[in-house]
Parts: C-alpha cells; structure tokens; sequence
C-alpha cells in the first residue's frame, strides 16, 4: 500500500545518498547484490572486513565512519555529524523533512 511505497521511496532516497558519497564499501554492495558475479561477491566480502562503513554530513560535506553520524528522525535521510552542523542546516532541511516537529 502506500506505506510500502513511502518505506521503499526512504530505502532508495538513502542508498542514492550514500553511493553518492563515494563510499567504496557502499558501491560493492549495491553492485555485488545486482549482479550474478561470485568474484564481485567474493571482493565485497572482503572489503566487509577491511572498509569501515563511511557516510557524509549533509551540513560540512566531511566523511565520518557512520557510527559517529546522526541520522534526521524525522525524515531518515540525512546524517550529520554534530548538532552544531544540524542546528546550521535546520533552515535549508525543515523544507525537504518529512516530519511533523521540523516543519
């Protein structure tokens, strides 16, 4: 139903977003999941050892491991890296988040 849909809109919104980012880690998954390749799967198992999970703030455009990111409760799209840096991107953000409270 339309729950699905906006639940699928997030899924791809989100992975745009990161293979955007340039995160090497990211693009072998995408790329490995889509084609009927083993050497890719093989190396996108490797990579899952060796490459940290990467994402970019939205507000400074610095790359930060993920687990250092906040994502946007409202929307679930954009991360950042700080308050300050969410706090300063509130204004450009609240037209494009999907949530009640920002708008």
């Amino acid at each position: 139903g339309e729950h699905d849909w906006a639940v699928a809109q997030r899924r791809a919104c989100r992975m745009s977003n990161r293979l955007a980012s340039g995160n090497r880690r990211d693009v072998m998954k995408f790329v490995a999941k889509r084609l009927p390749c083993t050497c890719l799967k093989k190396l996108h198992r490797a990579a899952r050892k060796k490459v940290e999970k990467m994402g970019k703030c939205i507000a400074c455009s610095k790359q930060f491991p993920r687990s250092q990111l906040y994502v946007c409760t409202g929307c679930m799209y954009v991360d950042y890296c700080s308050r300050e840096c969410q706090r300063a991107d509130r204004s450009c953000h609240k037209s494009h988040c999907h949530s009640p409270e920002v708008k």
